[in-house]
C-alpha cells in the first residue's frame, strides 16, 4: 500500500489512477473496514494515546537537534552560482 502511495510516478500511484480513493480503499490491508461507519464515527480507535493538554508531544520520541549559528558564513560551494544573491 505505502509503495502505491509513495511512488513518484502519477501514472501508478493510488488515488491517482481511474478508482481515485477506491483503490485505495479497496486494498486488502483496509480489508474489513466499514466505510460508512467510519464516516458516520461509529468505530472506536484502536489506539487513543494520553494527551495532557494542547502541545503535548510526550507520545513522540526525541532527538537531538542540530544548531546551525544564523547569520553565520558557511562554506558554500554554490555561492558563485548565484553572486547577487
Amino acid at each position: 500500500l505505502l509503495k502505491r502511495l509513495l511512488t513518484s510516478d502519477l501514472t501508478k500511484r493510488y488515488g491517482n489512477l481511474k478508482g481515485g480513493s477506491k483503490d485505495i480503499k479497496g486494498h486488502v490491508w483496509f480489508k474489513g473496514v466499514d466505510w460508512d461507519r467510519l464516516l458516520r464515527r461509529e468505530i472506536q480507535a484502536p489506539y487513543v494515546p494520553t494527551v495532557i493538554g494542547e502541545g503535548d508531544a510526550s507520545n513522540f520520541d526525541v532527538y537531538p537537534e542540530e544548531r546551525e549559528p544564523y547569520g553565520k558564513s558557511c562554506n558554500d560551494c554554490y555561492r558563485d552560482k548565484f553572486p547577487s544573491f
